[in-house]
């Protein structure tokens, strides 16, 4: 059993060194997963629709994603800079973002934050924080927009009320139990109560968020960079239906798309590849999009962004690369 473990390592090892390989892995995922739901809505009616392809909205998928990475760069200097973090320079940031966004990571996005922000100097508790902080800086963003969008559609027709009560009800249960949570324990820590480690991260993590909010004037690029990135998120998802001319308002895109994103791409191994064709698929058809749309346009604009997101990743590495050999040979000397 332990050989076996020890060969799974290395071959893991292997796939982090060949990232071109590791996205043609991912892209394959990707094309399984729409296939078997492709089979599932009647592939007759799928490829009908990949007949009504009009290319030049792949252009928007493409601008989509280069718009969100600008958006989440801003955040995440912000953010990470924030109470005597991490100082980053733009270049910086912006290589950890693609690198975070792209099929790279076997561990996820928020892995690869992790380790730059220890490399750095920084201890692993406020690695941790930190990344639990932007984490909930993306929910703070995209979870009152998408309670926003379910309102809205309360007893919409053709909109599944599996798809509207969760948000309605959770989100304003979300937000009052976190801040229970956060006064508890501060009171808890300030009686001399230790707390277990995950939770007291969590919580300086949800702090970090909450002083942004209090502060919000001070820290508005970060809430503008975050908000634009999920409006390019959306755009390039509103692209992939627009692709085969399927018509949706704002407020069921968001609905859809927060709901299909759950579980954020960052956040994900792989950048959620083979789970957020399905999830994504599940909650645009839930919204009133007929299956075989939701496929092909789910399709599109998932293997579209992952596309994207290749380049701007290798180069990163090799930035990333270079400076890593830079700090080496300053250190021997």
């Amino acid at each position: 059993m332990a050989g076996l473990r020890g060969s799974i390592r290395e071959r893991l090892a292997d796939l982090r060194e060949r990232p071109l390989l590791l996205s043609g892995c991912a892209l394959g995922v990707t094309l399984i997963a729409s296939t078997a739901m492709a089979i599932v809505a009647g592939p007759g009616a799928v490829l009908k629709l990949v007949d009504r392809i009009q290319p030049i909205w792949l252009v928007l998928i493409l601008a989509g994603r280069i718009v969100s990475y600008a958006g989440y760069t801003l955040a995440y200097r912000r953010l990470m800079g924030l109470n005597r973090g991490p100082s980053m320079r733009v270049i910086q940031a912006a290589s950890l973002v693609s690198l975070g966004f792209a099929v790279f990571s076997l561990g996820g996005g928020f892995t690869i934050d992790h380790d730059a922000i220890r490399k750095m100097g920084h201890p692993k508790h406020e690695a941790a924080i930190r990344i639990l902080g932007l984490g909930a800086l993306e929910y703070a963003v995209l979870a009152p927009l998408a309670w926003v969008s379910a309102m809205l559609l309360l007893g919409a027709p053709h909109v599944k009320p599996s798809m509207t009560l969760p948000w309605a009800i959770g989100v304003p249960a979300g937000f009052v139990c976190s801040v229970i949570v956060i006064r508890a324990c501060h009171h808890a820590k300030s009686g001399g109560w230790h707390l277990p480690k995950l939770l007291d991260h969590t919580v300086q993590g949800l702090n970090l968020v909450y002083q942004m909010v209090i502060e919000a004037r001070s820290h508005r690029l970060a809430w503008l960079g975050m908000l634009v990135y999920w409006a390019g998120e959306l755009a390039a998802l509103w692209a992939g239906l627009t692709l085969i001319g399927v018509p949706i308002s704002l407020v069921r895109l968001t609905l859809a798309y927060a709901t299909g994103y759950i579980f954020t791409p960052r956040s994900l191994p792989l950048a959620g590849v083979g789970v957020s064709e399905v999830l994504l698929t599940i909650a645009v058809h839930w919204v009133g999009v007929p299956l075989p749309s939701a496929v092909v346009a789910v399709f599109f604009y998932r293997a579209g962004i992952l596309l994207v997101s290749i380049p701007p990743a290798v180069l990163a590495r090799l930035y990333i690369s270079h400076l890593q050999h830079k700090q080496a040979r300053a250190s021997a000397t």
